[in-house]
């Protein structure tokens, strides 16, 4: 124990180094016990330079902890929702108390103490983004900012399959939820998944959108001929999104099934449509059956007609192609196995001239295209109107008692022996009735084959002298059937010859 009558320091742990000898049955543990007291006693002696010491350095450590060990790297990434960085962005991230602890001007690092902090990032055309930032550790923030603005967009009816090779048009609405235009550059779509150029290539035109309006942009589909076959199948799914935003109304998710279509399942009978000779002013037509043996509902076959030639000078092509026409127009589906009809026919009209004449029907699907050719040959139509039941020559005598000339009576007749029906008939006298008299002159319409008997009387004036010959003339007026403008005529010659 410390002996305060010792020479040594009053700090000395050791008394029995400089007091005497240690006893010999108290050994080393007597000398430890002593350095105990000791160092008690010197803490008691200096408690307070102690305290201080322990003040001193806990509040270093402290200080320390709070000015290096919690101070924390978080590294900030600011992108649009494609993922390409935004150069220029305002940063600021606010403690709870909502004090600034931190700015920057676009991406990198800044230091942060451990804690609950709020990071709000924004930029010119950007809508501003605010997130909660918890700070424990060195980190990494990936902020995506939206544009600004305010966008609906909606498909309706989107199909429930598609098949390779197939155009189609869908329309696509949007929508302007906001108060500013949306301006054509700001449209821009993404098309994903079984919407993606693997499988497909999607076409549209852009277009501005007022505010609290709306647009409808047409989207054309083509379905890639080329596609491979391990994505052909049941369960595609894919979406249209618009390009720089990120939320669900302005994106639109699609399941459909991908088939593959094989013309050679398709039967037409007849291959081709042979109408033969027909006739000018009369028609023809065939039926034509299409048989599907595809495993899906072949929808919507249009059928028209396409090119059309012709060997006559005299029938114009573009007027040949109206001859020939396709009942129905559209055939709505055709199921597997199952057999549709539709009819070509031909009407000529009564001015066609002789010809040969090849078209070509096409059938086609969004997918699919055939040609059909239909040909027929067109036999010109003969206009032919004859008078008879009438003589050239007839033989008046005279009655030596009245002084009068005998009269003769007779049935003239028209007949129609063309192939078209001859309209506005008249017949006309150009002797004078004194002469040849014919009291029914007009006839409205004489048909193909048909006749009218018109009665007449030969006769000759009391004037006229023995052995006078007279030549009378009949002319038949009447609308040409295959040039309506023009009139065609008939002249018939009858001598009266007194005696």
């Amino acid at each position: 124990m410390y002996n305060g009558d010792d020479e040594g320091s009053p700090y000395s742990l050791y008394a029995g180094s400089q007091g005497g000898e240690a006893d010999d049955d108290g050994g080393q543990g007597g000398d430890m016990l002593d350095y105990a007291y000791g160092l008690l006693d010197m803490l008691k002696a200096n408690w307070v330079v102690v305290v201080a010491l322990l003040v001193f350095l806990g509040g270093a450590y402290m200080a320390y902890d709070f000015l290096v060990l919690s101070v924390k790297d978080v590294e900030i990434g600011v992108s649009d929702t494609e993922g390409q960085p935004l150069g220029i962005v305002s940063i600021k991230i606010a403690d709870s108390a909502g004090s600034v602890a931190a700015s920057a001007s676009g991406s990198g690092t800044v230091r942060l103490r451990a804690g609950q902090y709020t990071l709000a990032a924004g930029r010119q055309g950007y809508k501003t983004k605010n997130i909660p930032l918890y700070v424990r550790d060195n980190m990494a923030v990936q902020v995506k900012l939206e544009k600004d603005l305010d966008m609906k967009i909606s498909l309706d009816n989107f199909p429930e399959k598609l098949v390779v090779g197939e155009n189609r048009t869908l329309n696509l609405v949007v929508q302007n939820t906001g108060d500013k235009e949306i301006g054509a550059g700001d449209i821009e779509f993404v098309f994903s998944g079984a919407l993606g150029e693997d499988y497909m290539s999607i076409e549209y035109a852009k277009t501005t959108v007022p505010a609290g309006g709306s647009e409808t942009i047409t989207l054309q589909i083509s379905v890639r001929e080329d596609i491979n076959k391990k994505l052909i199948g049941d369960g595609k799914k894919g979406s249209i999104r618009a390009r720089g935003l990120d939320n669900k109304d302005a994106e639109i998710d699609v399941n459909y099934a991908l088939v593959k279509f094989d013309s050679g399942d398709v039967k037409i009978n007849p291959s081709r449509a042979s109408l033969r000779e027909i006739d000018a002013g009369s028609s023809a037509y065939s039926t034509i059956e299409i048989t599907n043996k595809n495993d899906f509902t072949m929808e919507n076959v249009e059928i028209s007609l396409g090119n059309v030639a012709t060997d006559a000078e005299g029938n114009v092509p573009e007027e040949v192609r109206e001859w020939i026409k396709a009942d129905p127009s559209t055939i709505s589906s055709i199921a597997n196995g199952e057999t549709r009809t539709f009819t070509v026919e031909v009407s000529i009209p009564q001015t066609a001239k002789k010809d040969k004449v090849k078209g070509i029907v096409l059938l086609k699907t969004a997918y699919w295209e055939k040609e059909f050719e239909v040909s027929f040959s067109v036999s010109e139509a003969e206009v032919s109107l004859e008078i008879g039941g009438i003589s050239s020559t007839y033989s008046l005598s005279k009655d030596s008692e009245t002084g009068l000339y005998e009269e003769k009576t007779g049935s003239l007749e028209l007949k129609n022996s063309g192939d078209l029906a001859i309209n506005n008939i008249e017949l006309v006298t150009l002797c004078g009735t004194d002469w040849l008299s014919i009291p029914v002159k007009k006839f409205a319409e004489i048909p193909s084959g048909a006749s009218e008997d018109v009665e007449f009387t030969v006769r000759a004036p009391i004037t006229a002298e023995a052995d006078t010959l007279k030549t009378c003339e009949v002319l038949v007026k009447y609308d040409d059937p295959v040039f309506p403008l023009a009139q065609g005529r008939i002249i018939k010659n009858i001598n009266i010859q007194t005696r």
